[in-house]
């Protein structure tokens, strides 16, 4: 689970697998057609994408100790995908 702060911001992950997870439903979202999506979800989209760094971060390495290595290189596979699925989304969508 991520705790996060009362504005939404994220704080800390109990696990790396949480920080996995969530980077997979924003990549998901990376995979959206934003032309078709209204103003509310633009926003949440942006939300969601600049607290992409934050999520990121909270890969400490004191969690990082705590975790095996499969768990590990499942997160870092998933940085790769959601690198890849950002650089498909600013091509389609460069005017964001």
């Amino acid at each position: 689970m991520i705790i996060r702060d009362e504005n939404g911001k994220p704080l800390a992950a109990e696990k790396v697998s949480d920080v996995t997870e969530a980077l997979g439903v924003i990549e998901k979202k990376l995979g959206s057609d934003v032309a078709a999506m209204s103003d509310e979800e633009k926003k949440t989209l942006v939300t969601e994408l600049s607290d992409m760094k934050d999520i990121i971060s909270l890969v400490t390495p004191e969690l990082q100790k705590g975790s095996n290595p499969l768990e590990l290189m499942k997160f870092m596979k998933q940085v790769l995908k959601i690198k890849g699925a950002a650089e498909k989304f600013m091509e389609k969508n460069n005017d964001l």
